[in-house]
């Protein structure tokens, strides 16, 4: 079997997307799966032998992305011979994959990683209430053109629908390698990387105004006013947030950057945040409850139904700083309770083996081809 893959964004970029295909193209091709891919040309990558780079707008830039050429033509050449076409987004590589698509008659998978309208609506200030419209008529005309569409979870088909995506929708979660994300070595972690042995709330992944990140940041300030501890963020970062965060060592907020393995950092978490406005699986999180974080959560995407309240982590408002901050403050607390959020949530993290998803992409695949 023949799967052509498209992307609007990919490696040596770290992001939800780059990440799961870095994962995924080595398990297919184990499985005698020939894939072939269209992605921009961001740098080089361990895939360039199977890969056609399609060089980016350097000037048009929307916040740590650069946007790519249309590249019709070479998704066109290239999906010809395939059996199956993989797209993972509708901005230019995207719409021209569903184009090419159509005209050669071409069965296109879609995976929905994220809901571009609800991005639009949260980075663009004032504007954003304006753009999110647009984005969300555009992401509709493109995604009906896909012959199914995939989500990861319950939620995703049914925003899909009520935006008027009446496409036939699969569920097929999001998984984690379970080898790398372990809680084992925990108790040695913090000392690794150099932090004091003291209470550590972190956060990582993308820090950009979808991920609500100043939330984070006074819920962490109310904390440290009752307790001795420190903040880790790891991630990329938008510019108008630098100063929220670079050179505050001393107020125990200390930023890392862009990582190769984000692993080290997890385990040297005791309670990890995710703040944000809109998700799809968190997969973030995942990780986290899977390295052993007692995690705090906003009540988006596909969280709920993986976290219960009180059971195996905490809920609280989207921007609600101060409930935030009573939840840290229940956790810091009650070592007791923290410890057993951290080996519940190893336990639910359990059941999103990256194998599965591999699984059922492959059935999946077989059943389009």
């Amino acid at each position: 079997m023949k799967v052509f893959i498209t992307s609007d964004t990919f490696l040596p970029k770290k992001d939800g997307i780059s990440m799961f295909l870095s994962m995924l193209i080595p398990e297919l091709t184990k499985r005698g799966i020939d894939v072939r891919l269209v992605v921009p040309s961001l740098g080089a990558t361990k895939f360039d032998g199977i890969a056609r780079k399609i060089r980016v707008f350097k000037h048009i830039k929307g916040a740590d992305y650069f946007a790519p050429h249309f590249g019709y033509w070479a998704i066109k050449h290239e999906m010809k011979n395939a059996d199956v076409v993989f797209n993972q987004t509708v901005a230019s590589l995207g719409i021209s994959t569903l184009l090419a698509g159509r005209v050669l008659r071409k069965k296109v998978i879609s995976y929905v990683h994220l809901f571009g309208w609800e991005v639009a609506r949260y980075n663009f200030g004032f504007a954003g209430n304006v753009l999110w419209r647009i984005v969300r008529f555009i992401e509709k005309h493109y995604y009906s053109k896909s012959t199914s569409i995939l989500v990861s979870y319950k939620g995703g088909a049914d925003k899909l629908r009520s935006a008027g995506i009446y496409n036939p929708i699969d569920v097929v979660p999001l998984g984690v390698d379970l080898k790398r994300f372990n809680p084992s070595g925990r108790e040695h972690a913090k000392a690794e990387l150099g932090l004091e042995d003291k209470l550590t709330i972190g956060y990582c992944g993308r820090i950009s105004c979808e991920k609500d990140p100043l939330t984070l940041l006074r819920g962490f300030e109310l904390l440290r006013r009752k307790v001795d501890c420190n903040l880790i963020l790891v991630g990329p970062i938008l510019r108008r947030f630098e100063r929220y965060v670079k050179g505050r060592e001393k107020e125990g907020i200390f930023y890392f950057g862009v990582v190769d393995d984000v692993v080290p950092y997890l385990k040297a978490i005791d309670i990890f945040v995710m703040p944000s406005l809109t998700e799809t699986m968190s997969l973030a999180t995942v990780e986290a409850m899977a390295c052993g974080c007692a995690t705090v959560a906003t009540k988006v995407g596909a969280i709920p139904e993986y976290i219960v309240n009180g059971e195996n982590g905490f809920f609280f408002p989207r921007r609600n700083y101060f409930i935030l901050y009573e939840r840290l403050l229940n956790l810091a607390n009650d070592d007791g309770l923290r410890k057993e959020f951290g080996r519940k949530g190893v336990m639910t993290a359990r059941k999103f083996d990256f194998k599965n998803t591999v699984d059922r992409l492959v059935e999946v695949f077989t059943s389009a081809s």
